[in-house]
């Protein structure tokens, strides 16, 4: 789902600015944030095998996060000032860290999924440092978005190893 929803907003955003030939995309970002939001945190609390009401909250916490992005688009053409893409990503990078510690504290058990939680834990990280100094980033430090780049992609990656492992192991006949 998680990839799904950013291949859409990638396509979306493609189409508007080749095609439309639009100058701007702000519009899709309160989407990516309650969207990327919404999704990484069930996944991660399915995994944390908690109640079915905390997905109601999440439900409701990234409402909130699409109704401030909008608010923000709607006011000052920005839709990326506000905070809630900063409690987003300390959210999932506190997820993360939870799931790798307890994964950690169960290596006899090896977890397929270890791989993408330390992805998502150091793509969220870095992500949430570059969104903060954003302000202060000019032209000619753009080898820090470069970066963020290279770290999406890997996350990527660790993705696709990941369901090769889950599609190798389950394609093994059964001893």
């Amino acid at each position: 789902m998680y990839l799904g929803l950013i291949l859409g907003i990638e396509m979306v955003a493609l189409y508007l600015i080749e095609i439309m030939e639009s100058s701007t995309t702000q519009f899709l970002y309160p989407f990516y944030i309650a969207g990327e939001f919404y999704i990484v945190v069930n996944l991660f609390l399915k995994e944390l095998k908690v109640t079915k009401k905390w997905q109601i909250i999440v439900g409701l916490i990234a409402s909130c996060f699409f109704i401030e992005a909008s608010v923000l688009w709607f006011i000052s053409n920005d839709a990326s000032t506000g905070y809630g893409k900063i409690m987003s990503h300390l959210t999932i990078i506190c997820l993360a860290a939870i799931l790798l510690i307890k994964n950690l504290n169960e290596l006899k058990n090896n977890n397929i999924l270890t791989i993408i939680h330390a992805a998502f834990f150091l793509y969220y990280s870095v992500s949430l440092f570059l969104f903060m100094i954003m302000n202060q980033l000019t032209e000619y430090n753009s080898f820090i978005w470069i970066i963020n780049n290279v770290l999406a992609s890997l996350l990527y990656i660790c993705f696709i190893f990941t369901f090769f492992r889950i599609s190798k192991w389950s394609s093994k006949p059964n001893i």
